[in-house]
């Protein structure tokens, strides 16, 4: 049996390099990816209005 002895750089996917050049490690839980970006709740929903809206004409 032949087996393949590329080095392992070679079988990687560009996305899986990126990864291994960057140290990225797992997410290991979903708190990790909380960020403080609104003041308050009227900032997020004006957002998610404008989004919205946005997706809305450009459907239109």
């Amino acid at each position: 049996m032949i087996m393949n002895k590329q080095p392992a750089a070679e079988t990687m996917s560009p996305l899986e390099e990126l990864a291994r050049d960057q140290h990225a490690m797992p997410v290991r839980d979903v708190a990790e990816l909380r960020a403080d970006v609104w003041g308050s709740d009227d900032e997020l929903d004006e957002f998610l209005a404008d989004c919205r809206a946005s997706r809305d004409t450009s459907l239109s």
